[in-house]
């Protein structure tokens, strides 16, 4: 097998000069022809991510830096495959495209295009930029399709929640009374229901036996306060069994993933019923002791990995410092309103006094003159 042309490559060069090609529409690599050659010496010896798709099967054929984009499906679910069965949750977007570029010999690219891939096991919101270029066979048709791909769901989500966090921080810095502050955590779903598809504030009581439903009411499309995942209050006494009431007792933030005691959900933003949520403390000054509880959904199209739950303490941080600034602000309110009162009274008091004696010092001074 003439396999010399496949030198170097990593990984992905030594699994092709392993592979029997001849049980592919390629054939035997003999038989490969030198445009075929020379595009998969490029895509081998690259660093950037190349997919090269070749054939009337568009039969596909990449290097080391792909790997990570393929996920599950490397290598058995993908090299050497007809492109239709390799990205077949993606076809009917990427089909199309490839097409384009063999019927007509013209490039089209894509920037930031949202694909819901399979790699993981389930569908994943990700975001690509790449180019389809026509790769012209010793025939003068297009023989291939060379892609060069950048994965760019990293930045297309992290613009996504920094901009969350901005919202969240400028409308924190505005707010006059707790009630206000809890309010964001509904503000937060609103503007950004990709990453929070589900969330509600709890309020601790002053006995600490159970954390109140806020007015932020609920943020998850046709529920409302007192269905199993909207209860009006979490239960903070220490025999209280359900999975809210044990993670709150916890003090730390804690994943659900057990939603059975939920009852059936509805489909949030992508469609997809929830399938984890989390509960985050939210502490004041320092406090040990929470003095709120943040309860959000996690996304069903994206893993909760450590840039993920970053996200959500930093929602929790930023609702801890509006409702301590709006804390603030009431009790100097409320010592203003006091001091206020007591000028009210003072003065009140001088004024009687003044007309009690000045109505006898009124008889004195006539018999006086």
């Amino acid at each position: 097998m003439d396999t010399e042309f496949l030198t170097g490559g990593g990984e992905m060069g030594a699994l092709m000069r392993a592979f029997d090609w001849s049980r592919t529409a390629l054939g035997p690599t003999e038989t490969w022809p030198q445009s075929l050659r020379t595009a998969l010496s490029i895509c081998l010896n690259s660093r950037f991510p190349i997919v090269i798709w070749w054939g009337e099967e568009l039969t596909f054929l990449y290097n080391d830096a792909y790997i990570p984009i393929l996920g599950l499906k490397h290598p058995e679910r993908a090299l050497g495959r007809p492109g239709r069965e390799v990205w077949s949750e993606v076809w009917d977007v990427a089909g199309p495209m490839l097409e384009q570029v063999r019927s007509t010999g013209e490039a089209v690219w894509a920037d930031d295009l949202l694909l819901f891939i399979n790699r993981s096991g389930y569908a994943e919101e990700s975001y690509f930029q790449f180019s389809y270029s026509a790769i012209q066979a010793e025939s003068g048709d297009v023989g291939g399709i060379f892609t060069p791909v950048s994965e760019t769901t990293g930045k297309v989500i992290l613009e996504r929640r920094l901009s969350t966090l901005r919202r969240i921080a400028d409308q924190g810095s505005c707010v006059k009374t707790v009630d206000e502050a809890c309010l964001l955590a509904q503000e937060a779903n609103a503007g950004n229901p990709r990453d929070i598809p589900y969330s509600a504030f709890y309020l601790v009581s002053k006995d600490r036996s159970e954390a109140l439903l806020t007015n932020s009411g609920n943020a998850f499309p046709g529920q409302n306060p007192g269905h199993n995942l909207v209860p009006r209050a979490i239960s903070l006494i220490p025999n209280a069994k359900t999975p809210l009431s044990i993670a709150a007792r916890s003090g730390e933030t804690t994943v659900i993933e057990d939603l059975r005691e939920f009852g059936v959900l509805p489909p949030g933003f992508w469609g997809d019923p929830l399938r984890t949520l989390l509960l985050l403390p939210v502490r004041l000054g320092g406090e040990n002791a929470p003095a709120a509880f943040l309860l959000v959904g996690v996304n069903p199209r994206r893993a909760l990995d450590d840039g993920y739950r970053s996200f959500f303490e930093m929602l929790a941080g930023y609702f801890a410092t509006a409702v301590a600034n709006a804390g603030a602000l009431e009790v100097e309110r409320s010592r203003a309103e006091a001091l206020a009162e007591a000028d009210r009274a003072k003065t009140s008091f001088f004024s009687s006094v003044s007309h009690e004696f000045r109505t006898p010092l009124t008889l004195l001074l006539g018999p006086l003159e």
